[in-house]
């Protein structure tokens, strides 16, 4: 699903015009972003939380020339599913295709 899906489906379980939806879904995005580069967390209950990790220098390998390179320190978005989220996930395991006679 993609933005545009999320907007539709919202938008028809809620009666609100697509619109209207498509504007609170990009204020809800926009203040997530913002808090996470604020390095703030961002816990939303049931669902997950969002936050800025670090990740400390490190040395990497050129590929093209096999070298080592010095990879500097940086910051990145992560996010971690809560406990119901992860559970309703396993929950919806699909089952394996049947086999082609």
């Amino acid at each position: 699903m993609n933005k545009k899906g999320l907007v539709a489906d919202v938008s028809a379980r809620t009666g609100v015009p697509p619109v209207v939806v498509a504007e609170v879904v990009d204020a809800v995005f926009s203040t997530i972003a913002r808090s996470v580069v604020a390095g703030e967390k961002v816990v939303l209950a049931g669902f997950g939380t969002f936050l800025r990790q670090s990740r400390a220098r490190r040395t990497g390998r050129d590929i093209n020339a096999g070298k080592p390179v010095t990879v500097p320190a940086t910051n990145v978005p992560a996010f971690r599913a809560g406990k119901p989220f992860r559970e309703a996930v396993r929950r919806r395991r699909r089952r394996a295709p049947a086999k082609a006679r």
